[in-house]
């Protein structure tokens, strides 16, 4: 999809194919897509794939933090990114965040952020935050987490909204 938001084309065989991943925009006009789960051998993986300003494929890094999937994404500090929460096999709902660059490079990872949960969405806002809501954590849940310019993780609220599960979301704000 272009900037006006019309259908410009699609293209196969682009980095690992997997699902329940997560995707956020980086370096101001860049895409990466990170971790998931690959049906064919049945596991989580802990890769990113990275696309250029035109939505090319550029590369993809693997054994970047914890290998989980159903999690969620967002831009953070005006051209960085911010995957969290998820699933790990074996251990169930995480409340890890892991950080990005500007260049789409792996920077660091943080566990026990918030309410561990899974098939959360994630969005900028303000135009430089992160912020992660509602998820499953047993049942459905209306928790919100905020997290700072820097990716810091700020606060939690509960009770916000119809709690729902499986969901997406956008970036809001300038």
């Amino acid at each position: 999809f272009n900037n006006l938001g019309a259908y410009v084309s699609e293209s196969s065989g682009s980095g690992t194919a997997r699902h329940y991943l997560a995707a956020a925009g980086y370096g101001g006009d860049k895409a990466i897509f990170g971790f998931g789960y690959i049906l064919a051998t049945s596991t989580q993986v802990n890769r990113t794939s990275l696309f250029n300003n035109l939505g090319a494929y550029v590369s993809e890094s693997s054994g970047v933090g914890t290998a989980r999937s159903v999690l969620a994404a967002a831009g953070y500090g005006g051209d960085k990114a911010i995957f969290g929460f998820g699933y790990i096999d074996g251990q169930g709902s995480t409340n890890t965040i892991s950080l990005f660059s500007n260049l789409g490079v792996y920077v660091s990872e943080t566990s026990g952020v918030g309410t561990s949960r899974t098939f959360s969405a994630a969005a900028g806002y303000g135009g430089d935050k992160a912020i992660f809501g509602f998820g499953f954590t047993g049942s459905q849940t209306n928790i919100t987490s905020l997290f700072n310019n820097l990716g810091a993780y700020v606060s939690e609220s509960s009770g916000v909204g119809t709690a729902r599960y499986e969901l997406a979301a956008a970036s809001f704000g300038p």
